[in-house]
C-alpha cells in the first residue's frame, strides 16, 4: 500500500469564477475524488456494501494559502497519517510550480451500517497500513 499520491489537477470552465479563479468548493470535491480513488484500490464501494462497513467522513479542515487559477498546472498530493483501530487520518496538499496553494486534513471512521455505531478497520486495511510504514 503506498502511502501517499500525487495526482495532476484538471481545472475546468465550470471550475473557475469570472476572473479566473477556482471556486472553493472545487478544492473539496478534488479532495473527494482523490480520497475515494485512493481508498477504492483498497477498500472499494462493493466491499463496503458487503461487508456493511464503511468509511465516514467526521472532519475536514481546509485551508486556502493562495488561490488557483485556470491556466496554473496543479497537482495534488495525498498523503495517508493514520490508520488506527476505527479512525483514519489523511492530507492533502495543492501545490503550483512547488508552492503549496492549499492543505485539507481530513479524519473519519470505519461505521458499521446496520449497528449504526463506529466499527473496527477492517483487518487488511490496517495491515497494509502497517506493512507500508514497516516499509520505510
Amino acid at each position: 500500500m503506498i502511502l501517499t499520491r500525487d495526482v495532476p489537477l484538471q481545472i475546468y470552465a465550470y471550475d473557475v469564477d469570472y476572473m479566473g479563479i477556482v471556486h472553493n468548493i472545487v478544492y473539496l470535491r478534488w479532495l473527494e475524488k482523490i480520497r475515494t480513488d485512493f481508498l477504492n484500490e483498497h477498500y472499494s464501494i462493493t466491499d463496503a456494501i458487503n461487508t456493511g462497513i464503511s468509511p465516514i467522513i467526521a472532519k475536514t479542515e481546509m485551508t486556502y494559502h493562495r488561490p488557483v487559477r485556470i491556466t496554473d498546472r496543479a497537482f495534488a498530493h495525498l498523503k495517508v497519517e493514520e490508520i488506527g483501530r476505527s479512525k483514519w487520518v489523511i492530507s492533502m496538499e495543492i501545490h503550483v510550480e512547488g508552492e503549496l496553494y492549499f492543505r485539507a486534513d481530513q479524519s473519519g471512521m470505519f461505521y458499521d451500517i446496520n449497528k449504526r455505531r463506529p466499527a473496527r478497520t477492517p483487518a487488511h486495511v490496517r495491515e497494509l497500513f502497517q506493512q507500508a510504514l514497516a516499509s520505510k
